[in-house]
């Protein structure tokens, strides 16, 4: 047995010693039941594990510190320390909530393992579906046992709980970004780059505002370190185990943390497909293929895995009535939020669509017979709803509504495009106009007035109408010389004569500004004219799927790159910009700009690809498939927007 141990390694032995704490604090508790030692001892384990954990994590992560490292690491904890000391007594301003949410939480664990050692691991365990778990008083408690208990002094005490571990990972993630970046003078960079990072607000929300919540960047860093350069070419079973550990400890320690796990797992997992595309690409195909293999079985495994793990929280995250919290939710739960979604502005879209492209299959519908019914809903459906919706009474609030639609259906169109140039500035490819115009030009009529009209009524639709302005505007002068080569005025201004939308908007002005009202013998057949609108929208859009060649757009890269752009990435990056921009405020505008931003490649892609001699089938399984994800898609970006 002595020659055993002796041949473990130092971190060996303190897991070693660990086991065989974890054996005595289970003896000890049956034991004794209820002893006031119990927790204290309890939570010096756990301290104790969490620092082992942090250790092997730098080691699975190859990163090594070395005497030099261990004493800058001492140095900022004992300035961190006199940090601490200074601020707690000079602070003006406290964080109520979570000062004392926190020190009640700790009281409460103390007098629950004052009871037995069930209660106590009950009240730990029983708050795993809220949002401030019970989790970090398990670290907290020493030393905090050993303090005055005041608020102040379980601040104080998470130096000796939460800052080594932490420092220990943020030194290692210095590190490790050395390493990667290949620093040649490493003293200096680590000395001026630690320096930084411990600067991060951390410290000082933890001092100056009472909160602990530092604590779940432990785990976060042990992800980084973790993901960092591992692009899964083997598997590795240890460093998945630890991913999967420092993954639970992050959403254990808040439930809201879940959302930045999965915000940096969808960033991860797109940087080793991007990867891994580029190894193809390098004729290493096989390994390519191998990589996201691994990956996949990987994020299954996991998932199903944390799910079972943490199968309380997800029954409470997919149940919880948000509806008397928070009023955006109209249903309750996000699991019913998005059936409702789906029922209102896709399950009878998706019937129709299925429809029309049954028809198209089995020639009750005839190519011709789409472009008779795309005419009737241009030149007749869409001017006639466009007049219906500004049939109102006049506002002010609406009229200003109606200004701010204008200009921001302008910056969301224009965002578009930046981002398109973006993606697309080094592309000398002869397919590089119609993808442009595919990506900065979105399917806002067939697929948009359906959903605009199913979520917001004939308010909506009067700032949709907006939109649709300045799309024409856009479309027939940017969008015409991005896929013509030239920008001839007349033939522009000749485009924009003969767009009905355009007059329909002028006269559903005058007669919303001027409060002309109209007779029934007008407005009867001019509604119903309006509601053809989505049946006649979605049996064009089956039309259109069914004349795709599905096989060759499912195998085009180009397409699915197209895709990625015009239904993620603009998206994604325009409804950040806007909300960086604080241009939520205008509610119900805002959220209607967005998601017809969010439609998917314009039809009319197909038609100037045949006009300008472009790669007629490349622009037509573009919009083909961008229309089949906008199926699913839709009702997803439907809920977030209508989130803020």
């Amino acid at each position: 047995m002595n020659g055993i141990v002796s041949r473990l390694s130092a971190l060996g032995k303190v897991w070693l010693g660990l086991a065989a704490g974890a054996l005595a604090l289970i003896v000890f508790g049956l034991a004794a039941p209820g002893s006031g030692l119990f927790f204290p001892l309890l939570s010096l384990w756990c301290n104790t594990a969490l620092f082992a954990l942090a250790l092997l994590v730098l080691r699975r992560a190859g990163v090594e510190l070395d005497l030099f490292h261990k004493a800058v690491l001492v140095g900022v904890w004992a300035v961190a320390a006199l940090y601490f000391f200074w601020a707690l007594g000079s602070r003006t301003f406290l964080y109520y909530w979570d000062y004392v949410n926190y020190i009640l939480k700790q009281y409460n664990a103390e007098a629950a393992f004052a009871q037995s050692t069930g209660a106590g691991f009950r009240f730990l365990l029983d708050s795993i579906t809220e949002d401030y778990t019970n989790f970090i008083p398990l670290f907290t408690e020493f030393p905090f046992c050993l303090s005055g208990k005041t608020g102040d002094d379980y601040a104080f005490c998470q130096l000796f709980s939460v800052l080594p571990s932490l420092l220990v990972l943020l030194a290692g993630l210095v590190c490790k970004a050395g390493q990667l970046l290949q620093v040649k003078n490493t003293r200096w960079y680590f000395l001026i780059g630690f320096s930084w990072c411990v600067t991060f607000p951390f410290l000082r929300m933890s001092a100056m505002l009472g909160q602990p919540d530092w604590f779940g960047l432990i785990f976060a860093f042990m992800l980084l370190l973790l993901t960092l350069d591992y692009r899964f070419d083997r598997i590795d079973l240890p460093r998945c185990l630890l991913i999967f550990a420092a993954t639970a400890g992050v959403i254990l320690t808040r439930r809201w943390y879940l959302y930045f796990v999965v915000g940096y797992c969808f960033a991860y997992v797109l940087l080793l497909v991007v990867s891994s595309v580029r190894l193809a690409k390098s004729g290493q195909q096989s390994r390519a293929v191998h990589r996201l293999v691994r990956l996949a079985v990987f994020g299954l495994c996991a998932a199903g895995a944390m799910v079972l793990l943490l199968l309380p929280m997800v029954r409470k995250i997919l149940g919880f009535d948000y509806a008397g919290r928070y009023s955006y939710y109209n249903f309750g739960g996000i699991t019913l939020e998005l059936a409702a979604q789906t029922l209102r502005i896709g399950l009878l879209n998706f019937i129709l669509i299925g429809l029309g492209a049954l028809g198209a299959k089995t020639g009750l519908l005839r190519p011709e017979g789409k472009q008779t019914l795309s005419n009737l809903l241009v030149n007749l459906v869409v001017p006639a709803m466009i007049i219906n919706s500004y049939r109102m009474e006049f506002s002010a609030e609406i009229l200003h509504n109606l200004m701010a639609a204008f200009a921001l259906s302008t910056l969301s169109i224009l965002l578009g495009l930046i981002i398109t140039l973006l993606f697309t500035a080094r592309s000398r490819d002869s397919r590089t106009p119609i993808f442009r115009f595919a990506c900065v030009f979105s399917n806002a009529g067939y697929m948009g007035l359906p959903l605009i009209s199913a979520l917001f009524g004939s308010e909506g639709l009067l700032y949709a109408s907006a939109f649709f302005t300045m799309f024409n505007l856009l479309l027939w002068t940017v969008g015409y010389s991005m896929v013509s080569g030239s920008s001839d005025p007349k033939k522009v201004a000749q485009s924009l004569l003969h767009c009905p939308a355009i007059y329909a908007i002028v006269v559903g002005l005058v007669l919303y500004l001027l409060q002309i009202p109209l007779p029934d013998l007008i407005v009867q057949p001019m509604e119903l004219l309006g509601d053809m609108n989505t049946p006649l929208s979605m049996l064009i859009t089956g039309m259109l799927i069914a004349s795709g060649d599905l096989h060759r757009t499912l195998t085009d890269q180009h397409i699915w790159k197209l895709t990625v752009v015009r239904m993620l990435f603009i998206p994604v990056l325009t409804i950040a910009a806007f909300a960086a921009l604080g241009l939520f405020r205008y509610g119900m505008v805002t959220q209607v700009i967005l998601l017809l931003e969010c439609c998917p490649a314009a039809s009319i892609t197909s038609v100037f690809a045949v006009q300008f001699h472009h790669d007629e089938q490349f622009a037509a399984g573009s919009v083909v498939l961008t229309t089949l994800l906008s199926i699913l898609f839709l009702p997803l970006c439907a809920l977030i927007i209508t989130m803020f």
